[in-house]
């Protein structure tokens, strides 16, 4: 029959301390050949819910783990597609930007039109911008290629008498 445990250690929580230092205690008594005593101290009490519960974050931890991982390989991945090297941007100087009139739009087409390596390296250029979605991508790349100044001429379409950027090679670029 058990000893009755007083109710202020029926639900004492045991260190993973505690109870390596329990166990310790026990084998060292156990091998001198000394009596052990055996007390809610030495012996760890699973609760069958916890140890279900610790079980299932333990299951949810793992699949969150894998995930992060695979993740982080296909963020290395797109990295890795992005990253233009420096020898290839160093081949043509693509100092152009941004576009400060017409008339430097209209010496950049008349490159972009004969310099295929310069139309390239434009391409790569903008390619690095970058956004956080479309919208800020096309703004970012009509920032940096011409001002507002500039912009003003243009319409995608031509519309409202403007000039229409969609016939430019400069629009092949971006595009």
């Amino acid at each position: 029959e058990l000893p009755n445990i007083p109710a202020s250690l029926a639900n004492k929580v045991i260190t993973m301390a505690q109870f390596t230092q329990s166990e310790a205690d026990v084998q060292s008594a156990c091998s001198s050949g000394k009596v052990v005593d055996v007390n809610e101290d030495t012996v760890p009490k699973v609760n069958p819910q916890e140890k279900e519960f610790q079980q299932e974050l333990m299951r949810k931890l793992n699949s969150m783990y894998h995930i992060i991982k695979s993740v982080d390989r296909r963020l290395e991945m797109l990295e890795q597609k992005r990253t233009v090297p420096e020898d290839e941007c160093d081949q043509v100087n693509v100092n152009v930007f941004p576009l400060k009139s017409k008339f430097e739009v209209e010496q950049l087409e008349r490159r972009l039109e004969v310099d295929t390596d310069f139309f390239n390296s434009c391409v790569k250029v903008l390619k690095g911008l970058g956004g956080a979605d479309l919208q800020h991508v096309v703004l970012n790349i009509m920032r940096y290629t011409m001002t507002n100044a500039t912009a003003e001429f243009y319409s995608l379409l031509g519309a409202k008498k403007k000039q229409p950027f969609k016939c430019l090679l400069l629009y092949k670029v971006i595009v």
